[in-house]
């Protein structure tokens, strides 16, 4: 009897034992509003996964209710995870207040990144405003606003408008000569001041230049010194002298999109740059480099974070095709047309996609 009795017992005993560990497994839910500034895991690096799946699925039903309780009519997204694509909406403050109001309303589309387009006169005030007064500016608001819903930002900055900086946008018919000391000290400058927002990233468009574009003094200057032949503007557009002239801007312009890089991240190691990758630089190579002084081979070298493919007239399969005889995908952005579903998208080995939204 006595020998029973202490069974039981030890059976009881390894019951209780048995329960206190599994109530000590299961996740306790937050009582206290978690801070709302996190950090983002960038594109490149590898996420740091929670121990417990039941602890990711009670973190993000938690993050989903208080999205709801913000704004009752605003569907929820989920947060930004370097284990997904980027895809991203372009929005711009100063024509549509509200961001609710551009995002897709459908269920099947996780939108995890704002790409912020203001206008140059914007750019220019927000560049120069003092950093104490930060926190009142629309492009701080505007930032702030898409962060607190769970979003990464970046934002859209056209390199011919920086090459005026502070001064302000080009008249009609106006040319900046990129070669000139001066106009590089403006865009640095430019790059410096708009780096203090609370940015994940900045990506440059318009650093395309025609044939016809950049017969500047100091252009020539640079190009007769490096060459020791006369440049004139109306050389023709076949010669040898022409393609010389178009891959020392290109080369030009890709060591100011490096400096441009080394200036952000002195303000901010996390920050990313991206810049626009015109489709003809992919398509027919030699062609592209004549008519936008760009070559996709030297902007992939310098390993920029990521590379915009806004346009792709031939369809994203033969952009996809083309960009392969240059490396990955991995660090590709493509703006999505009509030409193919999000689903296609989606399963190439890309980086990010830009959903072509309008005001709702």
């Amino acid at each position: 009897m006595f020998r029973k009795a202490t069974a039981f017992r030890v059976e009881v005993f390894l019951v209780l034992l048995f329960v206190l560990l599994v109530c000590a497994c299961v996740p306790i839910t937050p009582t206290t509003t978690p801070t709302s500034e996190r950090k983002v895991a960038r594109a490149d690096q590898t996420p740091r996964m929670s121990t417990s799946t039941h602890e990711k699925v009670a973190e993000q039903f938690i993050k989903d209710i208080r999205a709801h309780e913000k704004d009752q009519n605003a569907p929820s997204y989920q947060q930004v995870s370097s284990a997904t694509k980027s895809v991203a909406v372009i929005w711009s403050p100063e024509k549509t207040s509200a961001l609710k109001d551009i995002l897709p309303r459908s269920s099947n589309i996780t939108i995890n990144t704002i790409l912020l387009n203001v206008s140059d006169k914007q750019l220019i005030k927000s560049a120069q405003t003092p950093t104490p007064s930060l926190k009142g500016d629309i492009l701080f608001t505007s930032i702030d606003s898409a962060r607190n819903m769970g979003f990464r930002v970046f934002l859209m900055t056209p390199f011919r408008f920086t090459t005026r900086y502070p001064e302000g946008p080009l008249a009609k018919g106006q040319e900046s000569d990129i070669f000139s000391p001066q106009v590089k000290k403006n865009i640095l400058s430019f790059y410096r001041d708009i780096a203090r927002y609370p940015l994940h990233g900045i990506y440059v468009n318009e650093i395309a230049y025609g044939t016809n574009e950049g017969f500047t003094p100091y252009a020539i200057a640079t190009y007769q010194d490096a060459f020791s032949e006369r440049l004139e503007a109306k050389t023709h557009s076949s010669s040898s002298l022409r393609w010389r002239f178009a891959g020392l801007k290109s080369r030009h312009i890709t060591k100011i999109l490096i400096d441009i890089w080394a200036e952000i991240q002195g303000i901010s190691s996390e920050m990313e740059l991206g810049v626009a990758v015109p489709e003809i630089l992919l398509m027919d190579p030699a062609k592209g480099l004549m008519e936008t002084s760009l070559d996709y081979l030297e902007l992939a070298e310098a390993r920029f974070d990521f590379y915009v493919v806004s346009a792709t007239e031939s369809g994203a399969q033969r952009v996809a095709e083309s960009l392969l005889r240059y490396g990955k995908l991995e660090k590709v952005w493509f703006q999505k047309t009509k030409k193919e579903t999000l689903n296609t998208l989606l399963e190439m080995p890309i980086q990010g996609i830009i959903m072509m939204t309008s005001p709702i």
